[in-house]
């Protein structure tokens, strides 16, 4: 609320030296003078400057609000970062590859805003694949094994492991926990602690984490047709480097 007040006072202030200027500047400007301009030319006005007050008021109700302050991440629309600076008309955040992206007020209060650090826990998630030939609760129990010895998974929180479906060459698996810092540095180091953790888990027990594999059934004749002609093509290509010869 005091940044509120700071922000609306600093431009009550400007206004105020603006009009005792231009009385000094202006003989014969008076401030009636200025508010009967701004009468007739209201209309125009609003319409001009129709996004400028929009974003002004939208600084004032989100520095009421507080639904994010600075040193929050946020995600806006396609832009993601550190808050650096709010202030009346736009918010300042800063990127993870280090860019400065300058958002309008407005666009932060009337669409849907992501706040990463809102609170200490966030949870991950990463998929795992084990072949079809594994048990499937053994492979759970080294997974959780394997969490357990991560330093960033958080203690507080129980992880997960659950079957999600047949893949195409392995028991698809999803692996959740909880971080106690959301933070986007930790969560990166998160997931590669996890990854990590996992695949040395399942190596040392002995279970298989497939890559794709594509079966081609020979006796289908559209297969059978594709191989004679490579074969074919093989042949050209081998009578050819002979006659060179």
């Amino acid at each position: 609320m005091v940044k509120v007040f700071q922000r609306v006072g600093g431009a009550l202030i400007f206004f105020i030296g603006f009009m005792i200027a231009m009385v000094i500047a202006v003989p014969g400007f008076t401030p009636a003078k200025l508010i009967g301009a701004l009468g007739i030319g209201s209309v125009a006005i609003g319409f001009a400057f129709k996004d400028i007050f929009q974003n002004l008021l939208s600084g004032i109700l989100l520095l009421i609000s507080e639904p994010f302050r600075i040193g929050d991440q946020i995600v806006s629309g396609d832009y993601e970062g550190t808050v650096e600076d709010i202030k009346i008309r736009a918010t300042t955040i800063r990127t993870y590859d280090g860019r400065q992206v300058v958002i309008p007020n407005s666009d932060l209060y009337t669409s849907a805003l992501t706040v990463n650090t809102a609170y200490k826990q966030r949870r991950l998630q990463v998929a795992v694949g084990i072949g079809y030939e594994d048990d499937i609760e053994a492979a759970k129990a080294e997974i959780i094994k394997a969490l357990d010895k991560i330093e960033s998974v958080s203690k507080k929180a129980t992880p997960s492991v659950i079957a999600t479906g047949f893949g195409g060459s392995s028991i698809d698996l999803m692996v959740r926990w909880f971080i106690e810092d959301g933070t986007q540095a930790n969560k990166v180091a998160s997931i590669h602690q996890v990854i990590v953790g996992i695949k040395n888990s399942l190596d040392a027990a002995g279970v298989n984490i497939p890559f794709p594999i594509r079966t081609i059934d020979l006796s289908d004749p559209s297969v059978n047709a594709i191989v004679n002609k490579m074969n074919e093509q093989q042949d050209i290509v081998d009578v050819n480097k002979t006659v060179a010869e």
